[in-house]
């Protein structure tokens, strides 16, 4: 059986979001006293930039220190996404609250019975179930649904429905959940953090019924949501829904008391987390066999490249993988390493894959690829910083028919000589070692990265 492996501040904080968790709960506890009902607040990142995990380690912070003893929020993770398939996010929630009471830690447990029987009776409005019942005018939740369908055996005929009736016993059994909310977590300080993951992955029609519920029935006095959300993508949503004409920062304003930005990565970050892959990538070589001399090259050359790119972690994790993958593919009948260049080059090309495939496959495709590469490079990093990596791409790009006159005005180009054919010896002076053969061996690496993903 998998040990399920519990993510802390402690050992996966790569990007030094906890001080960031610590002011956003300190503004928490604070703002609660000047909103009416509950307070909603937004983490606002692209996918792929760590939400989730960032929501994890803040949740397995809050429930180690209330079992210490300590009255923080009791945290209620909820995937919008897993549920976006039912339909009814009323319940959705309703169901997190239930587990949450179910595995409570620490003081102040709410009354389970109670509050299970008030969303029960709240649930048989918003099933498919209830709906079944409906439509056969068998009643409004089940215990009247069992009498009712007990009398009518046998009746050919079924009387009409009072839907004036049905509506106010719906009506009456919201107000009873509200109530039982507030005796559940309502008070003075936050008693529960609810975490709303992946709402943004949701269809247009179920992520606005997500907030407009979190709006209408959760509104209580003690209760904090956290929405992790790709604010845009949100905005796609709604727009979806409503029209393009949709002024969505007003209409977000309705739910939402503020929008937070998740930290962006620094340099630090960048090589904790690239160190953190190589371990977990490329080290292991009794289930891999990776081609790669690992030294602290490898997370240098990542970090540049990575950091350059703006890649977010998922797709650094990607980049690890494609390099894992690659690097045993290239030449599998042939131990140890391979020479340097390789190694290289299958980072910048992997990096590229991930963060800028339309480049990766005209250098694939296109017959003067290496000039896009280059130019591409430069854009991103710089004179400065970009001229090591345009030496590695012009020097494992060219064949015995590249002409120095082409790669001479190539240099002029993208601004590293005034001309002439000697400026390029000059200029890849040092990189004789980092290719095997003068026949492009770059492009090798590129279609063999494109080969590994197809497998």
């Amino acid at each position: 059986m998998k040990t399920e492996v519990k993510i802390t501040f402690e050992d996966f904080d790569c990007f030094e979001l906890k001080k960031f968790c610590d002011r956003l709960e300190a503004f928490a506890n604070v703002e609660h006293d000047y909103v009416d009902g509950s307070l909603v607040l937004a983490l606002n990142a692209g996918f792929g930039s760590g939400k989730t995990t960032f929501i994890e380690m803040w949740r397995n912070s809050l429930l180690s220190r209330r079992e210490k003893g300590e009255f923080v929020p009791m945290p209620v993770v909820l995937n919008a996404w897993e549920s976006d398939h039912c339909g009814e996010p009323l319940l959705a929630v309703l169901a997190g609250l239930v587990e949450a009471i179910e595995n409570w830690k620490g003081e102040g447990t709410p009354n389970k019975s109670k509050f299970k029987k008030a969303a029960k009776e709240v649930g048989w409005f918003s099933t498919g179930l209830a709906n079944e019942f409906v439509a056969k005018w068998t009643g409004l939740n089940s215990v009247k649904a069992e009498e009712y369908a007990a009398k009518k055996t046998g009746e050919s005929k079924l009387p009409t429905p009072d839907f004036i009736e049905m509506y106010q016993q719906r009506i009456n059994a919201l107000q009873d959940l509200k109530s039982e909310l507030r005796t559940a977590f309502g008070g003075r300080n936050p008693k529960v953090l609810v975490f709303v993951d992946e709402l943004d992955r949701c269809r247009p029609d179920y992520a606005v019924s997500y907030l407009e519920t979190i709006k209408h029935v959760f509104d209580i006095e003690g209760m904090v949501f956290l929405l992790a959300v790709d604010y845009d993508q949100l905005k796609g949503s709604a727009q979806a829904l409503y029209g393009v004409h949709l002024q969505f920062e007003e209409y977000f304003r309705k739910f939402c008391h503020r929008t937070f930005l998740l930290p962006d990565m620094t340099e630090d970050s960048y090589r904790r987390l690239a160190g953190k892959y190589v371990h977990k990538y490329l080290e292991v070589e009794g289930k891999r066999i990776t081609r790669f001399d690992l030294s602290s090259q490898i997370e240098k050359q990542v970090i540049n490249v990575a950091s350059a790119l703006r890649l977010r972690p998922r797709q650094i994790q990607d980049v690890f993988r494609i390099m894992g993958h690659t690097m045993q593919t290239l030449d599998e009948t042939k131990n140890g390493k391979v020479v340097w260049g390789y190694a290289i080059g299958c980072i910048l090309l992997s990096c590229f894959r991930v963060g800028r495939s339309e480049t990766f496959h005209l250098y694939r495709k296109k017959k003067d690829g290496m000039k896009d590469l280059c130019l591409e490079v430069l854009a991103l990093m710089g004179r400065k910083d970009a001229e090591w990596w345009i030496q590695v791409v012009i020097q494992g790009s060219i064949t015995h028919e590249t002409s120095k006159e082409f790669l001479a005005d190539l240099l002029v180009e993208l601004g590293y000589s005034d001309g002439g054919p000697d400026s390029v010896n000059g200029f890849l002076r040092g990189f004789s070692n980092a290719f095997n053969h003068n026949e492009n061996q770059l492009l090798r690496i590129a279609n063999a990265i494109e080969d590994a993903q197809a497998l």
